[in-house]
């Protein structure tokens, strides 16, 4: 197709007029006058007035001929397949999402694969990469261009081309863009459409196209940890984890070990795995699903902690059942000595349990050791009293009303087997908050509760549970049979939970200033800043804490959001103008120019006697 890069100097073409006009006015027309001499010169005057016919004309050509190629050189024209002209840069999204699929290559497969015996007829090309950044991977011939697309793998970043339009990458994208430059886009297109790079875009280069890659289905994501059952030495457990998508089976990986198939008990977006006897301590696990989706949301690396016994201070003057419950099972709970409420200090349990039946001296303390990582266990009385404690549960209240009750449940089946004998008539109103976990309740009233603080919880009493209560349903409370095994087993939990490492997802804007660490790299966050980091397991802060980052989940949403972009490759280019002709009309006008001359001059000399 035929084109001109300066459509409008194209005027210049009619500026061929002018030696027309010229020639017109400027021609001779001799006066006849009879003499009888020019009868013989007659025939050597017509034949001498026709040569000077025909060089005036060769002349009057030339001249206009100059003109149009001037005029042509200035508009710069084109024709589609005849030489190569311009810059094609071809923008490659390399984020996760564009990464392999199952047992397949994925959409940058495509990409690698149609450039390989793509036909790209311009005297540049160019190869940039967007991920968490823009890089230009190369510039040069078709050759260079495909040796390095060849070698393009999508990174471990979530994201889509519409990072490129922040201000550095900007810069870097742009040193490479102009406008003589054809741009095209090349995306799954599933985290952004890419609208606002090619929004930025247009205003600078000469044309901007999208070819959209991949193909939309379904997909398997790891959303987290729920929860962990009491892990205890020697005996198997499980891991309570958010899977999204159809997932066909999986692997667990212990340490070192090899990967084995597992179970995954699915319901809903909630998936049970089963874990076997591990001895005490710290263990890594490895969870790899296995589905036909993409495989960068596939991978889970958790720390787990095995505990033999879980550290626990009661602070009381007296006993009550609650410190018998703990006591009765040495085995998983390590009661410390109880602590009178008039001691200066209490002593805190690291990653363990704080009982407190009555007021402390050092509330500051205990409300910090909660937040870092404790459980404390009290009464809503108790926490009004203290308003420094009551400010680990916020919106928790209280109040002198009272509520119909009914049969105790848990939500443990082998424990309201026994525990929902026990009906209470009657439980006060208490106030929670969206964050609250109901742990007992009396019918459909909370009777126990646990509020997150910090990395630690509060479990929370509505109704104080002590030994010298004098009413009848304190008495059936405390009497259950199954009531002992739900303190254990809901101290055990709740410290368990202590040890579960804090998970963040990548992409999303971290709760606090960080510095993460992970094979030797280190990568320092402010508040609120995105978290541009490959899943896994990372080291946090100067105490190398665990921390999980878990992957985009918008990243494994396999469905397109450009439907207007091109999906076959050939379509995406834009119309190809060949080779810019101008400087070689320009020299073509000059050569032109120079023969009108001597062809002028050497007229003059013939003619103008």
């Amino acid at each position: 197709m035929f084109s001109l890069l300066n459509p409008l100097l194209a005027w210049g073409v009619a500026a061929v007029a002018v030696p027309i006009l010229i020639h017109l006015l400027l021609r001779q027309r001799p006066r006849p006058r009879p003499w009888a001499a020019m009868r013989w010169l007659q025939a050597a005057m017509q034949a001498a007035q026709r040569r000077y016919k025909l060089t005036n004309l060769l002349l009057l050509l030339l001249r206009c001929l100059a003109l149009i190629l001037l005029a042509l050189a200035l508009a710069r024209p084109s024709l589609a397949g005849f030489g190569r002209g311009g810059r094609l840069v071809l923008v490659i999204d390399t984020t996760a999402s564009m990464g392999p699929l199952g047992g397949s290559g994925g959409a940058l497969a495509q990409v690698r694969n149609t450039l390989a015996d793509a036909e790209l007829g311009y005297q540049e090309l160019v190869l940039v990469t967007v991920d968490h950044r823009v890089q230009v991977r190369e510039r040069g011939d078709l050759a260079a261009i495909r040796a390095n697309a060849a070698s393009l793998v999508a990174s471990a970043m979530p994201g889509g081309l519409n990072r490129a339009t922040l201000d550095d990458e900007l810069l870097t994208l742009m040193e490479v863009c102009d406008g003589e430059s054809d741009v095209v886009l090349i995306s799954d297109f599933r985290q952004d459409d890419g609208t606002s790079l090619a929004t930025v875009l247009q205003e600078r280069v000469r044309s901007v196209r999208r070819w959209r890659v991949g193909a939309d289905g379904p997909n398997a994501i790891i959303g987290g940890v729920l929860d962990s059952d009491d892990l205890v030495p020697g005996m198997p457990g499980s891991l309570r984890l958010a899977i999204t998508g159809p997932s066909e089976s999986a692997q667990l990986a212990i340490g070192a070990g090899l990967p084995v198939p597992v179970t995954l008990a699915r319901s809903e977006d909630r998936a049970r795995v089963s874990l076997p006897p591990l001895d005490s301590g710290e263990h890594l696990l490895r969870l790899q699903l296995i589905d036909k989706g993409l495989n960068y949301d596939d991978l889970l690396e958790l720390p787990i902690h095995v505990r033999s016994t879980v550290p626990a201070v009661v602070v009381a003057s007296a006993p009550s059942r609650l410190e018998a419950a703990l006591e009765a099972d040495s085995a998983r709970i390590d009661r410390r000595p109880r602590v009178h409420p008039s001691d200066a200090a209490v002593p805190l349990p690291a990653g363990g349990l704080l009982v407190a039946r009555e007021g402390l001296n050092d509330s500051k303390r205990v409300a910090s050791w909660t937040r870092k990582g404790g459980v404390l266990w009290t009464s809503a009385e108790q926490l009004q009293r203290d308003p420094v404690l009551a400010e680990l549960a916020a919106g928790i209240s209280v109040s002198d009303e009272a509520l119909p009750g009914g049969p105790l449940t848990t939500g443990s089946e082998d424990i309201d087997t026994s525990l929902s004998r026990v009906n209470l008539e009657q439980v006060p109103v208490m106030l929670t908050t969206p964050a609250t976990e109901v742990l007992l309740q009396a019918g459909d009233n909370p009777l126990v509760i646990a509020v997150p603080a910090g990395r630690g919880w509060v479990i929370i009493e509505a109704l104080p549970i002590e030994t010298d209560s004098d009413a009848a349903e304190q008495a059936s409370l405390v009497n259950a049979g199954a009531f002992p095994l739900w303190i254990r087993r809901t101290v055990r939990t709740y410290t368990g939970r202590l040890h579960l490492p804090r998970q963040w997802q990548a992409g999303m804007p971290v709760p606090e200033a960080a510095t993460l660490r992970r094979d030797g790299r280190e990568l320092r966050l402010e508040a609120e800043e995105q978290l541009m980091a490959e899943p896994g397991l990372w080291r946090l802060g100067d105490h190398d804490e665990a921390l999980v980052v878990l992957p985009n989940a918008a990243e494994g949403l396999l469905q397109h959001l450009a439907d207007d972009a091109d999906t076959e490759f050939a379509e995406s280019l834009p119309e190809g103008r060949g080779a810019d002709w101008g400087i070689g009309l320009l020299l073509a006008a000059l050569a032109v120019l120079l023969i009108e001359g001597t062809i002028a001059a050497w007229a003059g000399r013939a003619y103008g006697s």
